[in-house]
């Protein structure tokens, strides 16, 4: 349907979001079968599903979608009992449904659904053979498919006279809807399935064209009741309010002298929720890209401003500066927190992940999400897909134990993985953790000697979490043999090194025979940040605030010397790594201690604390920051730049090179 292209967009987000409701609620209903809360969540999702593909044209889908229906339909009757064969089906069936609504919003016709709606259709007659609904949809004039009785209503092809009574129904539309004639077009179809539509108001060819306000009227001959009308219009999307009024015999349809509802309407619209205070509009990430650009030049222009006020005292110059700085500031935050997206928009594509796998592997898994609603950076949340994805695999293949392996350990058959997120400070953490075997350290230890990559002799020298990083090496494992899973020795490196491009760390935790945890803190946010700016050699570096614990005068503080290496101590006497940020950068003797009136600034380097000698500090600044060149990409230390109020580029100092140099 050629006229419905300019909704195509809006259709296959809103698909997205349908087809993983079906999925959570098969995963759902896998875990909880005697539940009906799942069944009708399936049920529903594929509801809408079928009606949204009709109305769009993609009769393929639309076909699929309602023997998906039609059988979740049969088990909320009690007719088709809920086992692994039937969860099985559904999932596949919303794999092909997904592939089959690509293909046909492409313009192709590539799939032949023939095969799985053949098997949907098995175990649909099987339950009840003898029940002439199961032999499938039959499609209207024009090409629609018509439903089966699933609401318990009969349902007519649009067009047909099926009897009953007569309703006015008219439909209020949200206030934020921008595609009216999509969504009146939708309510339409519904009811046609639902009987035959006599009337509307203004025309189907106003309504077509958009030529009506929020409200329009459908009168509509069905036998079904007024409930199941109402449900069924109030499920499409963006319709803010319902009524319907049952017409007599004989009695007009459309009454041309209503100006507006009805005072008994007007007070029940006040009782309702007002939809468009949740509303939300999407918008392509591109968009908000650009946006955070034009923020970002915007904060920089204002830092410029700043530094011309410092020079030049004008009372009217620095009253508009300041409200500059109020505004921009304001603007910058809320165009940051439309990037941010909570985090479950990335975890929720998991469980189907680790249901499958468990089950190649013939592993029994609970798996848990927490902190779903923790926000993150669009941009961050993005990257962490693949990684996440890895870590999950490893917990499964290597983490979890078989069936017979668990309970000959003592523990429970049925092993634990859990995915969760927490906010900390300005970074989120993010930890993947499983209850299963755990890493052996010493097998870890001997293989990286095997490798050569450390000495037998120096084992004293490295603690438990420097060994467990070395699983991160490119091409290091600790099994004997690959499969498809993992074992080939990739994986870990590139799970470490997008972390760290994002600027968060990576820490494992192990306990041999309880399990492990990945911990991964992530910046909240990638563009613009608040910043140290510190001194040395004469030029001007930034460190992220996100990294900074303290600052300190040298003169508040102890510093000696361990094994000829300088070291601060602090007030609970911890001892902490001292190096010169001239020295990491232009070659400066490392063991100098450091001079009069210079600051020592604690940083979190990766999973440690260091403390980084500096000339100076030159105050605290929000700064834009800016990806290095590909000319410097290799350049280790920095994670960035950015540009000054004056002009001139400043290079972001990321902390975590102070670990990567020790000794």
């Amino acid at each position: 349907m050629s006229d419905m292209d300019s909704y195509r967009d809006v259709f296959l987000a809103e698909s997205a979001d349908y087809l993983q409701q079906i999925v959570d609620g098969l995963l759902a209903l896998e875990a909880a079968p005697h539940d009906h809360g799942p069944v009708e969540t399936v049920f529903r999702g594929a509801h809408s599903l079928k009606g949204m593909s009709a109305a769009m044209g993609y009769d393929r889908a639309a076909d699929l979608t309602h023997r998906m229906e039609g059988l979740m339909d049969r088990v909320r009757k009690g007719e088709v009992p809920v086992s692994s064969d039937l969860v099985n089906l559904m999932l596949t069936a919303v794999d092909f449904a997904k592939d089959l609504i690509d293909d046909e919003a492409s313009g192709q016709a590539n799939l032949d659904a023939g095969e799985i709606i053949a098997a949907i259709e098995a175990m649909t007659t099987g339950a009840a053979p003898e029940d002439a609904s199961a032999s499938g949809p039959t499609k209207d004039s024009d090409g629609v498919v018509a439903s089966t009785p699933s609401d318990g209503a009969h349902i007519a092809a649009p067009g047909s006279r099926a009897g009953g009574s007569k309703w006015r129904v008219k439909v209020t539309l949200d206030e934020a809807c921008v595609l009216k004639a999509v969504r009146a077009y939708m309510v339409m179809k519904r009811l046609a399935h639902m009987g035959s539509v006599l009337e509307t108001s203004p025309s189907a060819q106003d309504i077509e064209d958009e030529k009506f306000g929020r409200s329009f009227e459908v009168v509509v001959e069905t036998p079904s009741s007024a409930e199941q009308i109402r449900e069924a219009v109030a499920h499409v999307s963006e319709v803010a309010h319902v009524a319907l009024e049952s017409l007599a015999e004989g009695s007009s349809s459309i009454d041309s002298s209503q100006g507006g509802p009805t005072q008994p309407e007007r007070s029940r619209r006040r009782d309702l929720p007002k939809l468009s205070q949740t509303q939300t509009v999407r918008v392509a990430i591109g968009h908000l890209d650009t946006l955070v650009d034009l923020v970002g030049e915007l904060v920089i222009l204002r830092s410029r401003l700043e530094s011309i006020v410092a020079h030049r005292p004008d009372p009217e110059l620095l009253e508009t500066v300041d409200e500059l700085q109020r505004i921009s500031t304001d603007l910058q935050y809320e165009v940051m927190q439309t990037r941010m997206v909570p985090v479950g928009n990335i975890f929720n594509r998991f469980p189907r992940m680790v249901r499958d796998l468990a089950k190649d592997l013939g592993k029994q898994v609970e798996f848990r999400m927490e902190g779903l609603d923790i926000e993150l950076d669009r941009t961050v949340l993005d990257e962490i897909g693949d990684p996440l994805v890895h870590l999950l695999r490893n917990c499964i293949d290597h983490g979890i134990e078989s069936v017979s392996e668990r309970q000959i350990a003592g523990k429970s058959a049925v092993g634990r993985i859990t995915l969760s997120a927490s906010r900390e400070r300005d970074h989120v953490a993010i930890v993947v953790s499983d209850d299963g075997r755990g890493v052996d350290v010493e097998k870890v230890w001997r293989k990286a000697v095997e490798r050569g990559l450390v000495s037998e002799e120096d084992r004293c020298d490295y603690d438990e979490g420097d060994i467990l990083q070395m699983t991160c090496l490119p091409g290091f494992t600790t099994m004997d043999s690959a499969n498809r899973v993992s074992g080939r020795g990739v994986g870990m490196d590139v799970v470490k090194g997008k972390i760290e491009h994002l600027g968060g760390t990576l820490i494992i935790r192990s306990t041999l025979g309880s399990g492990t945890d990945f911990v991964l803190r992530l910046p909240l946010t990638l563009a613009i940040v608040q910043a140290l700016l510190v001194h040395a050699r004469g030029q001007q570096f930034a460190i992220p605030l996100s990294s900074v614990d303290e600052v300190y005068s040298v003169e508040d503080i102890t510093v000696d010397t361990v094994d000829g290496s300088p070291v601060v101590i602090l007030r609970d006497g911890a001892i902490v790594p001292l190096q010169r940020l001239d020295a990491l950068l232009f070659g400066a003797d490392p063991c100098a201690l450091p001079e009069p009136r210079s600051s020592v600034v604690l940083v979190d380097a990766g999973a440690e604390q260091r403390a980084l000698h500096v000339d100076g500090l030159a105050g605290r600044q929000e700064i834009v920051v800016k990806p290095l060149s590909r000319l410097f990409r290799d350049q280790k230390g920095f994670s960035g730049a950015t540009i000054l109020g004056d002009g001139r580029v400043m290079l972001i100092f990321d902390p975590r090179a102070l670990a990567m140099t020790e000794g």
